[in-house]
């Protein structure tokens, strides 16, 4: 628990960092909005029992992080001449992206429940899945499924702002000039 805080606090600097080596910062809003995706995930839901307390956080936090990573993405994107790129290849990268690291999440999950005996995926280390239990898979693919949720949240975000000219589009591509 208490490496997974200072992981996910040290994980805060990295897009200031990645700002002040190429010179072109992420936008402020932006950077806040990781940080309170990060201390929620990590403190709230993890270390103070969120998840036992509230059990559609889990749900809530993989949709919202399909979101933000679809935004992250997308700004990378941006910042690395992806402006050049088809549309449709464009949303291609960001949903394989998105994806990519909602699986690399669920390993870092079932990493850690198995490494420092956690529950992270739902069920007690050890256990062995038997008919009428949680499924440590169902868990898997749910938070999986949720985050491509989250992910076309972020297309009907941009194809909302299509229909009033790229306004926000405009202002993240120009937050990167």
């Amino acid at each position: 628990m208490y490496f997974q805080i200072f992981a996910c606090a040290g994980a805060t600097v990295l897009f200031p960092l990645y700002g002040i080596i190429t010179k072109k910062p992420f936008p402020p809003l932006l950077i806040w909005l990781i940080c309170l995706h990060l201390f929620v995930s990590a403190d709230i839901a993890a270390a103070m029992g969120g998840y036992y307390k509230y059990p559609w956080l889990d749900l809530l936090l993989h949709g919202y992080f399909g979101f933000l990573a679809s935004v992250i993405i997308f700004c990378l994107l941006i910042n690395w001449g992806g402006k050049n790129l088809q549309p449709f290849g464009f949303f291609i990268i960001i949903f394989a992206f998105a994806m990519g690291l909602a699986a690399l999440w669920e390993v870092f999950e079932f990493i850690g429940d198995f490494l420092f005996n956690n529950t992270a995926q739902g069920v007690a280390p050890g256990f062995v899945w038997v008919e009428g239990e949680p499924s440590p898979l169902a868990d898997t693919m749910e938070d999986i499924a949720v985050t491509a949720l989250g992910v076309s949240a972020f297309y009907l975000f941009v194809f909302i702002d299509k229909l009033f000219g790229y306004k926000a589009c405009k202002s993240l591509y120009n937050s990167f000039k």
